[in-house]
């Protein structure tokens, strides 16, 4: 819709403002010097817009901007009027749960381990991030709904966001930034009843290795009020490597950790928590000594291994095939595996 208001007013000549980012003040600050008359902004964002104000981070004395038009209209769209959590997603997870359960079954050969949640109440599921499907992959493992936080990317796509939103309903969030709203939200589907889920690195591995967490996230888990079950997705990165164009065949699993009980997290020091979700969440697929099978396994390595180890020169090499990683500058032919363990390169 906006791009084609865009495009309009491109071809009558009108004026056009295109945001440089979606701070507060920065979009408040172009509205009033531009006198902008329309403006297309995400929910999510105008909600911060108004909450910013009400902190006094912004100050309107200079502007043209009306707040009391803005926050009334803002209302109608507002997440405080709007029940989060529907019947429509535990019928769509009821109907859908089976279905692709087969699908990434056939697809992934993911075998998830069942956990009955109590369908009385709602839980905070933490999980570490491998895969590109992970909230699929983690939702087989329960028998409720789950409310996954996702960037707000995924909602730029005007079709499949609607069908997204009213099926199953994720939790928006601003990609690389802290959002109150999202966090406004989380808690609102904790009030109730509904159980969220949080890939807690906040981002997919690139690496056989943990991302950094936040210690805050501990603060966020007794905010929240519920039970806390720690996830553990094991093989994702063995069978779809970021870095790779296909995916490989081999074990992947995923299985509940830890369920800590709303009443046990209020005698943790967060300290003790942040202990607690690091180790439990730390999954080394290399450690597991599980081989992942595939016809071209060093297919795109480079995304990966893009400096040369005998050279230290960029962009001379390139991949092939199953186990050649080639560089052109040194005519030099790695074995994929000695790449990950450092042991050894072949010269030919």
């Amino acid at each position: 819709g906006a791009k084609m208001h865009w495009f309009g007013s491109l071809l009558v000549g009108g004026k056009t403002v295109l945001l440089k980012g979606a701070k507060p003040e920065w979009i408040i600050k172009a509205v009033s010097e531009e006198k902008c008359s329309i403006v297309w902004l995400l929910v999510p964002w105008a909600q911060d817009i108004l909450d910013a104000i009400d902190r006094k981070d912004i100050d309107l004395s200079n502007t043209d901007f009306d707040y009391d038009y803005f926050k009334k209209h803002l209302r109608k769209l507002s997440l405080e009027n709007k029940k989060w959590c529907r019947n429509r997603h535990k019928i769509a997870y009821a109907i859908l749960r089976p279905l692709v359960g087969f699908v990434v079954r056939l697809m992934y050969g993911f075998k998830p381990i069942k956990y009955k949640l109590d369908k009385k109440k709602g839980y905070f599921i933490l999980s570490n991030h491998q895969a590109l499907l992970d909230p699929i992959f983690l939702a087989l493992s329960f028998n409720k709904p789950i409310y996954f936080v996702a960037t707000d990317n995924l909602f730029t796509h005007k079709h499949i966001s609607r069908i997204l939103r009213y099926f199953l309903n994720p939790i928006p969030k601003r990609k690389a930034a802290i959002d109150a709203t999202c966090l406004k939200t989380c808690l609102k589907v904790a009030k109730e009843g509904g159980s969220v889920g949080l890939f807690v690195e906040g981002n997919r591995a690139y690496n056989d290795f943990q991302f950094y967490i936040d210690p805050s996230i501990t603060k966020l888990i007794k905010k929240m009020g519920l039970s806390l079950v720690l996830y553990n997705l094991k093989g994702g990165y063995g069978v779809d490597p970021r870095w790779g164009n296909k995916k490989r065949k081999g074990k992947f699993t995923g299985e509940v950790k830890r369920v800590i009980e709303a009443e046990e997290l209020e005698n943790i020091s967060n300290e003790e928590l942040y202990d607690i979700v690091c180790n439990d969440l730390k999954v080394i697929d290399s450690e597991s000594n599980e081989l992942y099978k595939s016809k071209q396994r060093a297919e795109y390595l480079e995304r990966q291994l893009f400096v040369c180890p005998k050279c230290n020169k960029t962009q001379t090499l390139y991949s092939k095939d199953e186990t050649k990683y080639e560089d052109l500058h040194n005519n030099a032919i790695l074995n994929v595996a000695a790449i990950y363990a450092s042991e050894q390169l072949d010269n030919s």
